[in-house]
């Protein structure tokens, strides 16, 4: 049984670990403003959006998730 918690606290620390990291990634799909180029976004990157808030949700979610299995145990 102490085998079985111990997995479960590594699996909630890995989900929230993976939901931190695709936070990360999501927000950098918005873009970056600055004025100096011509589309005004840094690298001249136009943000996707619908691709970045899905993103957001999904990492949104996972971390969530395994933050309520954590307080489960």
């Amino acid at each position: 049984m102490e085998l079985f918690l111990q997995i479960l606290w590594w699996a909630c620390g890995v989900g929230f670990f993976a939901g931190m990291v695709g936070i990360g990634i999501a927000e950098t799909k918005y873009g970056k403003k600055d004025g100096r180029f011509k589309t005004g976004y840094k690298n001249n990157d136009v943000p996707d959006l619908p691709a970045a808030r899905r993103a957001m949700l999904i990492a949104i979610a996972i971390t969530l998730l395994s933050l309520s299995g954590c307080f489960l145990l």
